[in-house]
């Protein structure tokens, strides 16, 4: 549904309604995402990172795959940029007020739904991986992408990231009965 009507919007050359049906319909699993690979006070920088990309990219959008594919593609990139340059200011200044509240609503609704025992126990697993491998984790397991999906995101060989992910999933065994 998401995808059919972002795709419309873009038919339309309506990219700001594109913008804002992909960040309230994909943004609370894109900051799920962000929240579970990087500490907490980046992934609220990172979230504000995609969503200027999402705002920035989403005329020169080609459609090669899903929107949700793209969506976390650029949320990967987000990630990259704030653990490759953890110097660089704190808050990337959005070009659109509508979006910047889009942001917030998303960030004030995502985190209501999660359970704070599990989420606490997860978290203190998951912040003993690397970045990558809680990547892996998420777009595999929490959001059920195809490894094709994985593999396009990721920009890696799905192979290869078939073998990394049940290397994690023996790491994870080790670090829960540790």
């Amino acid at each position: 549904m998401i995808e059919r009507d972002v795709a419309a919007r873009l038919a339309a050359a309506d990219y700001d309604g594109a913008a804002t049906l992909t960040v309230r319909g994909y943004g609370p699993q894109i900051l799920g995402y962000l929240r579970a690979t990087l500490p907490a006070d980046h992934a609220d920088d990172a979230f504000s990172i995609f969503c200027e990309s999402l705002w920035k990219g989403l005329p020169k959008f080609r459609a090669e795959s899903t929107v949700l594919t793209w969506a976390y593609r650029l949320a990967w990139g987000a990630v990259r940029r704030v653990l490759d340059s953890p110097a660089r200011k704190r808050m990337v200044h959005m070009s659109s007020s509508a979006m910047v509240a889009i942001a917030q609503e998303v960030r004030s609704t995502t985190a209501i739904h999660l359970r704070q025992q599990t989420a606490d126990h997860l978290a203190h697993i998951r912040a003993q991986l690397d970045p990558d491998e809680r990547t892996l984790l998420v777009l595999r397991v929490d959001r059920d992408l195809s490894w094709t999906e994985v593999a396009e995101i990721m920009e890696a060989d799905a192979a290869a990231l078939r073998k990394r992910f049940e290397r994690v999933k023996a790491k994870i065994k080790k670090l829960a009965t540790a």
